[in-house]
C-alpha cells in the first residue's frame, strides 16, 4: 500500500488527469468542526487504482476548484464513501449542490446482513480481514506538519475502503442483490437531507406542545440557526433544542422567568429571546404526525412487525432497508393507496407481498415450534 501528500498544484492536475478516466474511486475527508458551524476541512483523501492513494492538504495553497467540478462532481465517476452523510455535507456547503453518483458502504453492507452503522474498522475486519488501527479519529486534523502517523492513518481510510467496494459487489451478486441498490443511496444525494434541521427538531419536539409554543419554538430555530452560521459556532453552543423547548413551552412573562430556564447569558442575546418569545412567527411547517392506531390497527401493525423481522432474518438484510415504521402503518391506514416503500420493487418481492396477503386474509402467520412462518 502506498500514498502521496499533495501539496503541489502540478501534481494535483495531474492526478486529477488520471482520475477523470477512472470507473469509481474511495473519497473520505478529515475534518474539524468542535467549535464551529461550517467544518473546518484539512484532508480529501482519495484511491482511485488498487494500493496506491493521493492524501490532497486543503490547508495548503491547492486551487481545488477544478478538483471539485470535474472530480467530485464528475456524473460519470462513482464516489465510493462509508457513512457518507458528514463528507458530503462539506460539498453541500461549498457548492450548495450534491455530488452523483454516490456509493456508501455503510449502507451497501445492510444488504447483506451486517448490523446498521456498522464502522469501517468493522467492516474492513469482516469484509477483507484486516485489522485497523483507529486511535486516531480524535486527531488533531488542523496541525501541520503532518504526522507520518496521521498520514497513514488518512491514507488507510480510502485504500480499504477502494477494495471494500468491490468486495461488497461481489457478494450482492453471489445473492442475486445487485438490483437492490437501485435508490438506495437517494436520501443522500436530496439537498433536503442537508437542510432540514429546523423541520427535524420541530417534529421530534412538539408533541405536547400547543400552536402559540409550537410558533415560538420555530421562531427560535430560525433565530439560532441563522445566528450560527453568521458567528460560525455550533447550534447548540447558542441554545441546546431541550432548552428552546422548554422555553417555547412555558412562555415566559418576564426577563427573570426567562434567566430561570437559560441560567447566566449576556443581557443583548437575552434581550433578543425575549422578544421573540413576545413575538414570535407564525410557523409555516406542516408538521407530519403518524395517526393514532386503535386496538385493532396496533395489532395488526405488530403483527407487521413480526413479518418483518422474519423477512429480514430470512433473508439476512437489515430490515430498516425493507420498511420503516412510517411504513408500516401508512399500509395498515391505506392498504389500497399506500405509499409505503416496500409496495415496489425487491422489497416488494421478499415482503409486500408477505403483506398483502396477509392483510387480504391469503395468508396467516403461523408459529411451528421456534420458528415463524407464513401460510
Amino acid at each position: 500500500m502506498e500514498y502521496q501528500l499533495v501539496e503541489n498544484q502540478k501534481e494535483l492536475d495531474s492526478y486529477i488527469a488520471e482520475m477523470k478516466k477512472c470507473e469509481y474511486l474511495a473519497i473520505d475527508t478529515e475534518f474539524i468542526r468542535r467549535s464551529t458551524y461550517y467544518p473546518k476541512l484539512s484532508l480529501i483523501q482519495i484511491c482511485f487504482k488498487p494500493k496506491f492513494a493521493i492524501i490532497i492538504d486543503c490547508l495548503s495553497t491547492l486551487n481545488l476548484d477544478v478538483f471539485i467540478d470535474e472530480i467530485i462532481y464528475n456524473p460519470k465517476i462513482i464516489k465510493v464513501f462509508h457513512s457518507s452523510k458528514q463528507d458530503l455535507e462539506i460539498f453541500y456547503y461549498k457548492k450548495k449542490s450534491l455530488p452523483t453518483n454516490v456509493f456508501d458502504t455503510q449502507l451497501a453492507v445492510m444488504l447483506i446482513n451486517f448490523t446498521k452503522d456498522i464502522s469501517y474498522e468493522k467492516m474492513v475486519k469482516d469484509l477483507l480481514n484486516t485489522e485497523l488501527d483507529k486511535s486516531l479519529s480524535t486527531s488533531n486534523w488542523l496541525q501541520r506538519p503532518l504526522s507520518k502517523e496521521q498520514q497513514d492513518y488518512a491514507s488507510n481510510d480510502v485504500l480499504y475502503l477502494y477494495e471494500a467496494y468491490t468486495a461488497i459487489l461481489k457478494l450482492l451478486e453471489k445473492h442475486n442483490r445487485l438490483t437492490w441498490l437501485e435508490n438506495l443511496f437517494d436520501s443522500l444525494e436530496d439537498v433536503h437531507t442537508y437542510e432540514n434541521s429546523i423541520e427535524k427538531d420541530l417534529t421530534k419536539a412538539t408533541n405536547d406542545l400547543s400552536k402559540e409554543s409550537i410558533n415560538i419554538m420555530y421562531s427560535l430555530l430560525m433565530w439560532r440557526e441563522e445566528h450560527a452560521k453568521k458567528i460560525d459556532i455550533p447550534r447548540s453552543f447558542l441554545l441546546d433544542t431541550e432548552v428552546i423547548k422548554e422555553i417555547s413551552k412555558k412562555a415566559p412573562a418576564t426577563k427573570e422567568d426567562l434567566k430561570k430556564i437559560v441560567g447566566s447569558m449576556k443581557d443583548r442575546m437575552l434581550k433578543t429571546i425575549f422578544e421573540i418569545v413576545q413575538s414570535p412567527a407564525e410557523n409555516p411547517i406542516i408538521i407530519k404526525r403518524n395517526p393514532s392506531l386503535n386496538k385493532s390497527q396496533a395489532e395488526i401493525y405488530n403483527i407487521l412487525r413480526v413479518i418483518l423481522s422474519h423477512v429480514a432474518t430470512t433473508k439476512k438484510v437489515h430490515n430498516s432497508l425493507i420498511a420503516s415504521n412510517d411504513d408500516l402503518i401508512d399500509v395498515v391506514f391505506n392498504k389500497e393507496n399506500s405509499q409505503a416503500k416496500f409496495l415496489n420493487g425487491w422489497r416488494f418481492e421478499i415482503f409486500g407481498s408477505l403483506v398483502l396477503d396477509f392483510l387480504e386474509e391469503k395468508k396467516s402467520l403461523k408459529i411451528k415450534g421456534n420458528k415463524i412462518s407464513l401460510e
